[in-house]
């Protein structure tokens, strides 16, 4: 018999998470699983789930302002009351696909017939991005240990929650799922926004929000573009889109191009010769692992899972988290004949990711539930 999956995630917006669990639902054997989706809100996201997944979109509205209010108003319903009215149903395995709201409600379920999965997608060592949901530090890593597997992304978000909370002996790590022969079959396509200069081209992929750093390496760059001749595409949209706007148009800067979301950003990445990532935060980011399998070499901020990703620097460029060690390895990269080296290494690795199982670690980890 087939298993039963539910995930349960607050939106299927353009966000890191959101595009893995499509990536994850997408690659699951038809044959072996039954899968239905649990959204609070809907996204850009909704259209890319396939035709078999069961899927439900809590708060219907497209109405911005009702969308949040309702958003809102559900979140702060009693955990069981959510679950007593949303995720009716029996099934085998209930996920939460994201720390925070989600992995409160499913816990719920713990100690029912039905196994339980909390996927963690940050670093709580650097920011505790559930606090309000929680008395303590200890009623937090009490209900964690309720669930069967808490399966972390990276090593170092693994590392940032024992360092918060503490050990508890049913963590595992869980790399994101990323279908790479469908990354490279999407960036042959013909690219909605082409490069437009002659020199350097960089790219980077992201929610538009201040996490992701955008507003220093605009900053950044807008300190460069008079010595050196590269245009950078931000790809993406998000709540911070009209500030960063504003910011491009009031300083005058002329090498940055912010395109909006494309739901194949695959054919703008493989015409970059960096992926940039200026983040203050990640847990794994699933677009470096991507623009590393179109052989595309990148440079980040440090942040956890990049050494995992970049192989500690084989495949690309580390700095420090910092704007002034953002803008000095963006020197350096200008300046540096080392392209060429990272290049070689991220094309090597490229080809050896086209063979690899998609699925990973993802069928060990529901076949031993």
């Amino acid at each position: 018999m087939k298993k039963r999956i539910r995930f349960l995630i607050n939106t299927l917006e353009g966000g890191g998470a959101e595009k893995v669990l499509v990536n994850l639902v997408g690659n699951l054997p038809q044959d072996k699983y039954d899968v239905t989706v649990v959204s609070v809100t809907g996204g850009v996201f909704e259209k890319s789930l396939p035709a078999y997944v069961n899927y439900k979109k809590i708060v219907k509205t497209n109405n911005p302002f009702l969308k949040k209010l309702f958003e809102k108003l559900v979140c702060k319903l009693p955990y069981s009351v959510f679950n007593s009215l949303f995720l009716k149903g029996e099934y085998d395995i209930e996920a939460a696909y994201i720390h925070g709201f989600p992995t409160r409600v499913i816990a719920k379920k713990c100690g029912t017939n039905a196994k339980t999965l909390a996927f963690v997608h940050g670093d709580f060592s650097k920011k505790f991005s559930v606090e309000s949901l929680y008395k303590s530090n200890e009623e937090c890593l009490e209900e964690y240990k309720k669930f069967d597997k808490v399966c972390f992304v990276s090593e170092l978000a693994l590392d940032g929650f024992k360092k918060r909370l503490g050990e508890a002996d049913n963590l595992t790590v869980v790399h994101n799922i990323i279908d790479y022969r469908q990354v490279m079959k999407s960036s042959l396509e013909e690219p909605p926004v082409r490069f437009e200069t002659d020199g350097l081209k960089l790219v980077t992929v992201g929610r538009l929000t201040d996490v992701k750093g955008y507003k220093r390496l605009i900053n950044c760059v807008g300190r460069l573009e008079e010595k050196y001749n590269f245009e950078l595409i931000i790809v993406g949209g998000g709540e911070d889109k009209a500030q960063l706007e504003k910011q491009i148009a009031d300083n005058g800067i002329k090498s940055v191009k912010l395109v909006g979301f494309y739901e194949n950003p695959y054919c703008i990445i493989s015409q970059a010769d960096w992926y940039i990532c200026s983040s203050f935060q990640e847990a794994y980011n699933t677009a470096i692992a991507e623009s590393i399998s179109l052989g595309i070499p990148a440079l980040t901020t440090d942040c956890a899972g990049m050494d995992e990703i970049l192989e500690n620097g084989k495949l690309g460029i580390i700095c420090e988290n910092s704007d002034e060690a953002l803008y000095n390895a963006l020197v350096k990269l200008f300046d540096s004949t080392d392209y060429t080296y990272y290049k070689k290494n991220a094309t090597e690795k490229s080809a050896a990711l086209q063979s690899s199982n998609p699925l990973g670690d993802y069928e060990k980890l529901l076949s031993d539930l």
